[in-house]
C-alpha cells in the first residue's frame, strides 16, 4: 500500500465517520422532538386529570353536604312534630 492510497483510505473513512456522525445528529434531533411532544403531551394529561380530580373533590364535599343537610331536616323534622303532637 502505497502512502498515497493510505492518505486516501484515511480520507475516505473520516467522510465515511463525518457521514455517520450527521446522520446520528439527525436521530438524536428526531428523538428529542418527539420527546419534547410526549412531555408536552403528557403534561396537558396531567393538567386534564387535575381537573377532573378538582371537579370531582369539589362534587364530593357538596353531596356530603347535601346528605347532612338532608339528615339534619329529617331529625329537626322529626322533632319538631313529636313538639307539635304534644
Amino acid at each position: 500500500m502505497s502512502q498515497e492510497d493510505f492518505q486516501q483510505q484515511v480520507i475516505r473513512k473520516f467522510e465515511e465517520y463525518e457521514e455517520f456522525q450527521k446522520q446520528a445528529l439527525q436521530k438524536i434531533s428526531e428523538l428529542k422532538a418527539d420527546i419534547d411532544d410526549r412531555f408536552t403531551k403528557l403534561d396537558f394529561d396531567i393538567k386534564e386529570a387535575n381537573i377532573r380530580l378538582d371537579a370531582y373533590q369539589k362534587s364530593s364535599g357538596q353531596i356530603v353536604n347535601l346528605a347532612f343537610g338532608l339528615i339534619a331536616s329529617a331529625t329537626v323534622i322529626t322533632v319538631v312534630s313529636a313538639v307539635f303532637k304534644r
